[in-house]
């Protein structure tokens, strides 16, 4: 049926000049709407990314926890000190440090084993607080191997807010 109508449609636009011409309006029509559309969405999302800074945001006790797997569950508190937007996302680099016991000024010796990029979905209103979830996952590389004892850090890359 498809076929069919693909044909159709093919000599259509080989002998009927007017609906040839009719086809390359809509067409012309799709791609400008959809140019219009992709600068819309591009512009929301480099606004939304203006709308809180860090200074706005507290992260309180936040701590990774190592399950079973190669998978750790980001725990902690969040709080959104803006007075207008609401906070959606916001964008995290985790660093994990597999760190070993220097005996020269008992200093730890540390190697990064893992380093990944992970967004974090929330929805916190102006002035409040909400709880990460147990189901917010930070995947490391399976590959990496705790020797000493592991240390982990985080940066914010991006906040997302509405």
């Amino acid at each position: 049926m498809a076929w069919l109508f693909a044909g159709v449609v093919l000599l259509l636009l080989l002998f009927v000049p007017t609906f040839r011409i009719a086809v390359l309006v809509l067409l012309g029509i799709l791609i400008v709407g959809g140019v219009i559309w992709f600068r819309q969405d591009l512009r929301e999302l480099e606004e939304s990314e203006r709308r809180i800074s860090l200074s706005e945001v507290d992260f309180i006790d936040l701590r990774l926890r190592h399950d079973h797997s190669r998978d750790y569950t980001l725990t902690g508190r969040i709080k959104n000190n803006s007075r207008r937007f609401t906070l959606k996302r916001l964008g995290m680099k985790f660093t994990m440090k597999d760190c070993i016991e220097s005996s020269s000024a008992s200093k730890d010796n540390c190697d990064i084993v893992g380093q990944t990029d992970e967004s974090v979905y929330v929805d916190i209103p102006p002035g409040q607080v909400r709880d990460l979830s147990e189901y917010t996952f930070v995947h490391f590389p399976s590959s990496m191997v705790i020797k000493g004892h592991a240390q982990w850090s985080y940066s914010i890359k991006y906040l997302l807010a509405k």
